[in-house]
């Protein structure tokens, strides 16, 4: 029997999706959980995460390639909670970004809004969506880093295309590698792939805030400089960024190494094996930000403790080689994990994992939140309950003294005698 309170569960191989024939170099889970989508050399899969099936692609737009037949190095969701709406989100090697609709009625995905492209043609790197669930009337933002240095701020709404808010270049030297939204301010952080440099751009108008250049280098290669971009962007590993933007995790020369953000400094070194490739590593954060899931060069991907730095588990993939794609995700009842494979020209499975989430695991409280018992016991109950029995005190009280004096007090025929 599972005893739910225990923190040392162990991920168990829950599925195998089928489907990738080629290389997976991103994949994504969508808000709660329903979908995953796996992009890469051999275009783009995506599973329905109940009954592990997959969803199929009709494309309405003339001229439009058929998605599995088109490179998409990156790939992230949108969720519109006005009407349940899941939007996928593709980055192509050729500076389009496409909008894929999730239409209930026919259980496909289908091109309703058209692409948008960048003023050159050039490869998306990287998207980060600053609120992965869009409330109801709201417009979902995105930032977006590009192969020619620049980073875009775009919107877009539950009815209408994607709409540049501005555009950011940024000099030779500062090769862009990860974007990310900073949680409540939207200002966005640019990591650069080589050089240590990190960047925060005001997110409304896109004006540096800081620039620091001791961060790590995320990247070390000894390829030659044209192989190695080459190696870059086809097998993309990206700067993973806590919740909280206060840490976050690259693969650098000396493998996973923690960082703290506000300063660009080392905090500790994962206790993980020597890079036997030099392919980038990508990494997440998972489990209330107190795990790190990190890919490998050796079949597998391993999980990490974030406090101690050890690894505490091995998830073994089916085929030796590059496991490049990870991603996590945690609902009410589960953690989630998801490894694809990353060698050309090979099937690449997708391989799902889940382990069972401790009741005590819960979400940041909000304020109004005093603790949890299964449920949430909110501070303003117990001030009703004060006053409740504020007021029951007093009226008992004062009906205490009316009986008391009522006792007292001569009674009427007693008086009339005098």
């Amino acid at each position: 029997m599972i005893n739910p309170f225990r923190s040392n569960q162990q991920y168990k191989n829950i599925a195998t999706l089928r489907g990738p024939q080629d290389a997976v170099t991103t994949l994504t889970f969508s808000a709660q959980a329903k979908f995953l989508a796996a992009t890469g050399l051999g275009g783009v899969n995506v599973w329905n995460i109940n009954n592990h099936q997959v969803i199929p692609f009709a494309s309405s737009k003339v001229g439009v390639p058929h998605p599995n037949k088109i490179v998409f190095p990156v790939a992230i969701w949108v969720y519109f909670m006005q009407r349940s709406q899941h939007v996928l989100l593709l980055g192509t090697c050729d500076s389009t970004i496409q909008l894929w609709d999730y239409v209930e009625e026919r259980a496909t995905f289908e091109l309703k809004r058209t692409s948008t492209r960048h003023e050159k043609s050039t490869q998306v790197v990287s998207i980060d969506s600053f609120q992965t669930e869009v409330a109801s009337g709201g417009q979902a933002k995105i930032a977006v880093s590009f192969f020619d240095r620049t980073v875009s701020v775009l919107t877009f709404t539950i009815n209408r295309g994607l709409k540049k808010k501005f555009s950011v270049p940024f000099e030779e030297s500062f090769m862009l590698k990860t974007v990310r939204f900073e949680v409540g301010s939207g200002n966005i952080f640019v990591f650069a792939m080589n050089g240590g440099s990190v960047a925060l751009l005001e997110g409304k108008t896109g004006n540096t805030i800081w620039r620091k250049m001791d961060a790590p280098s995320p990247y070390v290669s000894s390829w030659p400089l044209i192989l190695d971009l080459l190696l870059h962007f086809l097998y993309r590993g990206s700067i993973s960024v806590d919740r909280r933007c206060k840490q976050f995790v690259a693969c650098t020369s000396q493998g996973f190494e923690l960082f703290d953000l506000e300063r660009v400094s080392p905090i500790k070194q994962f206790e993980s094996e020597p890079i036997r490739l030099s392919f980038p590593k990508c990494t997440i954060f998972t489990e209330d930000d107190t795990k790190v899931v990190g890919s490998t060069d050796c079949g597998c991907a391993e999980v990490y403790d974030l406090k101690t730095g050890k690894m505490v588990q091995t998830l073994e993939y089916k085929y030796e080689g590059l496991v490049q794609a990870v991603s996590a995700c945690q609902t009410a009842e589960h953690f989630l994990a998801a490894i694809a494979g990353s060698n050309g020209h090979q099937v690449s499975d997708v391989l799902l994992w889940q382990k069972p989430r401790p009741q005590s695991s819960f979400s940041p409280k909000p304020d109004n939140i005093l603790f949890r018992v299964n449920f949430p016991i909110k501070k303003s109950w117990f001030m009703q309950a004060g006053y409740r029995i504020l007021f029951f005190g007093i009226l008992f009280g004062y009906s205490s003294l009316v009986a008391f004096y009522s006792d007292s007090m001569p009674s009427q025929s007693f008086l009339l005698q005098f």
